[in-house]
């Protein structure tokens, strides 16, 4: 649903409702994902270190986040125009000049979504793999 719904405030069209309806929709999709992200670091943590193992996830998001306002940050910038940001600076508070910078930043946001949709589902098949191979492994004989 995050990713998805930030496609969609990348799409030129539908004025203000579009990306108000798509924010909505990419907050619904980060509520449903931090239960289950938490439960599954807790299913793959060792036991006595639950503590550490759901700590990773705010250190994970705190970091994502400032790498992600950084980035964003570089792809506004680097898409917008002297003109547009001259614009910008005269048209004040309602800056139109620049809503295609951010339908590009918003479409760049989506790109990363979607590597890290297809890196979640590369470690979980690896995941997979490594427990199948370890379920396969006979222990050996206690004497």
């Amino acid at each position: 649903l995050t990713v998805a719904a930030t496609f969609v405030m990348a799409i030129p069209a539908g004025g203000a409702a579009l990306p108000i309806a798509a924010y909505t929709f990419s907050g619904l999709g980060m509520g449903i994902a931090s239960p289950a992200l938490f439960a599954a670091v807790l299913a793959d943590g060792a036991k006595g270190r639950e503590g550490q193992s759901t700590s990773s996830i705010p250190l994970a998001r705190q970091v994502g986040s400032g790498m992600g306002a950084a980035i964003a940050g570089i792809v506004f910038a680097a898409a917008l125009t002297s003109a547009q940001v001259h614009d910008a600076e005269r048209a004040g508070a309602h800056v139109p000049a620049v809503v295609d910078a951010a339908r590009l930043t918003y479409l760049g946001a989506a790109v990363v979504g979607l590597l890290g949709l297809a890196a979640c589902l590369w470690l979980r098949g690896d995941a997979r793999t490594a427990r199948a191979e370890h379920a396969m492994v006979e222990p050996e004989a206690v004497t």
